[in-house]
């Protein structure tokens, strides 16, 4: 398959996908629940991982510290990773698009209104939540249903298409993937990335 051909099967489920979720965007529910997924952006994810890191400080608990120090780096490279991708491709949001999907196409705007690819909320979700299960792998399963569940909900809100949240998603894992790898601390033997105190 062409990668032309790829694109274009890519944008036609992306378009089907809005499509079906338009009607849900003006409900309340989905306010509420979209207001909660703003938790995955970028202010909330800082003060997060800091509020993380100082408790660890406060208490003397190097785990909740590293584990602090790791959402925080995790989120910070995420947050760069995801605004090059942004200001290299314009892509119209879903709510900006009366049907079918935005077209991806080289360009630097800066505009919100072209900035849907890849998704910022999901990077961060995902690249925090796996930063967290480095120190914390028994909350692996929460941190990664909440990092999902705010990604998610970007459809509905009309914020995303798919397509984005899947490249969100892998710019939050390739951010957080090279943390760990420049994080000093010994690795565990069962090789789950978590560090021993």
């Amino acid at each position: 398959m062409t990668a032309h051909k790829a694109k274009g099967r890519i944008a036609k489920a992306d378009a089907k996908t809005v499509k079906a979720a338009r009607p849900l965007q003006p409900s309340k529910t989905m306010k509420v629940l979209g207001a909660i997924s703003d938790v995955a952006d970028q202010p909330p994810l800082y003060r997060l991982s800091a509020g993380v890191a100082l408790a660890g400080m406060v208490t003397f608990n190097g785990r909740l510290a590293r584990a602090g120090f790791r959402m925080f780096a995790s989120e910070w490279l995420a947050t760069k990773l995801k605004s090059a991708v942004k200001h290299h491709v314009d892509r119209n949001r879903p709510d900006q698009v009366a049907s079918g999907a935005g077209e991806i196409r080289s360009g630097n705007s800066h505009a919100t209104a072209l900035s849907s690819f890849p998704s910022g909320h999901t990077a961060g979700a995902v690249a925090v939540a796996q930063a967290l299960s480095r120190e914390y792998p028994e909350y692996r399963v929460a941190a990664t249903t909440a990092a999902a569940a705010a990604a998610i909900l970007q459809v509905p809100r009309l914020h995303h298409y798919p397509s984005d949240i899947a490249a969100g998603a892998g710019v939050g894992l390739i951010a957080e993937g090279i943390v760990n790898a420049v994080t000093p601390g010994k690795k565990s033997p069962k090789g789950n990335g978590s560090t021993v105190n």
